[in-house]
């Protein structure tokens, strides 16, 4: 629940991403971006936020935060259960690192469910699966917090931290690429079998700043097992 990646094959960006860090090592006074500089349009964007998000002002904030799930809130009973849903591309891209202006939004498909714990009382939401472009990509680490729930609209806010490893191949070598994806989400429930997600993305790679994105998806409920 979650995004995409690169028209680049991953190759190719992992040969670029190689070149620029050999670059930085030979070069020991090139001038060093910060990772928390944010690029001039969300600068603008967060100097207009008055009221940080909620049920009354439903705006996603700058993605980068990371969630607390010790603070999670509970989304409303029909929420409970496992979705699936595929985001075809961004909806806006905001450049930040090195190559990523020609970051291009790829097919990207998401499953996830949100079940209840032992307890009874508290609930998990749990990243199942990723599948861009046909190929599945294992998440190393997932965490999830909920920061506001609207029950009257059946809506809920969510902050997402996921962390993949993308493997490619120079010829017999193989070249692991770690990818984290901080997002920002507003999730509708528009009936009992479908959810609108609206949402905003910050994307790292190797631990550097790499793009902010947004996009739109429809999820579709499935069984759990």
């Amino acid at each position: 629940m979650t995004r995409h990646t690169i028209s680049l094959t991953r190759l190719s960006l992992a040969i670029a991403l190689l070149i620029a860090s050999a670059a930085r090592a030979d070069d020991v006074s090139a001038p060093i971006r910060s990772q928390q500089e944010p690029t001039p349009i969300w600068q603008e964007r967060s100097q207009t936020m008055e009221l940080p998000t909620s049920p009354s002002n439903p705006v996603l904030e700058i993605p980068g935060q990371e969630p607390d799930s010790t603070k999670s809130l509970v989304l409303p009973s029909p929420f409970v259960g496992c979705w699936e849903g595929t985001i075809e591309g961004f909806d806006t891209v905001t450049p930040i690192g090195f190559m990523s202006s020609s970051l291009r939004g790829a097919r990207a498909t998401y499953t996830f469910c949100y079940l209840p714990n032992p307890d009874g009382k508290t609930y998990r939401l749990e990243f199942r699966k990723l599948v861009i472009d046909d190929s599945e990509l294992t998440p190393t680490a997932f965490e999830n917090q909920i920061l506001w729930v609207d029950d009257a609209s059946h809506r809920g806010y969510l902050r997402n931290h996921l962390s993949v490893v993308q493997t490619s191949w120079l010829l017999i070598f193989p070249i692991h690429i770690h990818e984290e994806i901080y997002a920002e989400q507003i999730a509708t429930l528009r009936d009992q079998n479908s959810i609108g997600i609206r949402g905003a993305e910050l994307i790292r790679m190797e631990g550097k700043d790499y793009a902010r994105t947004e996009f739109h998806a429809d999820f579709h409920r499935i069984p759990e097992n």
